[in-house]
């Protein structure tokens, strides 16, 4: 506010809302006439001002929209779940109010934590609402022909997209312990199974390696490392043949990374923010589990004199490279930051 308590953007439209017009400030004899214009505002509760112009409120009609409780949530999500559970048999189908209950409490224990509150360190630490329906999304990429009478196996699915969603943000040792305490309590809620058993090493779901075993696509458990590693080895000779040679040495964590990003990429409206230190290895594993899904890889570059004109006549591009006009081919975009 300035010193009168008046907000310039407030005040235009303040203005616009009294007079439904407004001058021309380049030619001040030229007065514009606003019709057939509706103004919805939005009040954002954690940031910003918490006050605005009762001049200006005073056009509008206000009320609150409070986050949904624990019974809205149980209602919506286990619809959803259920409905989808309706197509496999009984041993994985009263499995949807558990793995809902157990989803909103881990949901409700990381967001009340001021831990995982976000900060100039953890500016990433962005929980709410979407990241239920993400954990639930990604447990209806599951088949009935793939995870038939094995409830273990669905359960490790649940395990595995919690752990996508939340510990993959976690940047400490800490955190990640807190995660993986508040994730061991919500597991009370599938009653008669055993925790040790579900929460095991190298618990890594992909829809890639199994159209590399020559069956149909299906998201499902990898054997183990070595039938991942074999696979990615696969991929990524047929690349170097195909595309300019990567020299990359696929240990653990790296091949980890690229299941991580075939996931985003292959959900939909997949999008991922890869924080790192240069030279991590960020753009490689992002090629790599492009090709791997047959997605083509578009990249720009920004530097200091990068401007809007420079960012349309690259979306141009893309459009255009990817063939969007004519039915068009998946398309990843890669945007780096100099």
């Amino acid at each position: 506010m300035d010193e009168y308590q008046n907000q310039s953007p407030i005040s235009l439209l303040t203005q616009l809302l009294n007079y439904k017009s407004m001058f021309d400030r380049d030619h001040l004899e030229e007065k514009h006439e606003i019709q057939d214009v509706l103004f919805m505002a939005a009040m954002n509760p954690k940031a910003g001002t918490f006050t605005i112009d009762t001049r200006c409120q005073r056009h509008f009609t206000t009320f609150a929209a409070l986050l949904p409780g624990q019974e809205v949530l149980q209602a919506i999500y286990n619809s959803i779940l259920s409905s989808h559970l309706s197509q496999f048999d009984n041993a994985l189908n009263k499995l949807s109010t558990p793995m809902v209950d157990a989803t909103i409490e881990l949901f409700k224990n990381i967001t009340e934590n001021p831990e995982f509150s976000p900060s100039a360190r953890k500016f990433h630490y962005q929980f709410n609402l979407r990241d239920i329906s993400k954990i639930v999304i990604g447990v209806m990429q599951s088949a009935p022909s793939t995870y038939r009478g094995n409830p273990g196996m669905l359960i490790r699915l649940w395990i595995h997209e919690c752990d996508r969603i939340y510990l993959d943000r976690l940047i400490t040792d800490k955190d990640r312990e807190i995660y993986n305490d508040y994730i061991r309590k919500s597991f009370k809620h599938f009653e008669g199974e055993d925790a040790e058993e579900n929460f095991v090493e190298n618990n890594i779901y992909t829809s890639f390696v199994s159209v590399h075993g020559g069956n149909d696509k299906a998201y499902m458990p990898i054997k183990d490392m070595p039938q991942l590693k074999a696979c990615l080895e696969a991929k990524l000779g047929e690349y170097n043949e195909e595309k300019a040679a990567m020299d990359l040495v696929l240990f653990d964590q790296a091949m980890e990374h690229v299941c991580r990003i075939a996931r985003i990429v292959d959900m939909p409206n997949g999008n991922a923010l890869l924080v790192g230190v240069g030279g991590s290895g960020k753009q490689s594993l992002s090629r790599l589990a492009s090709f791997i899904l047959e997605f083509e890889v578009i990249q720009i570059l920004v530097s200091q004199s990068y401007s809007a004109n420079d960012l349309k006549t690259d979306l141009q591009e893309m459009f255009t490279k990817a063939g969007l006009k004519a039915g068009g081919i998946p398309c990843c975009f890669v945007l780096t930051d100099t």
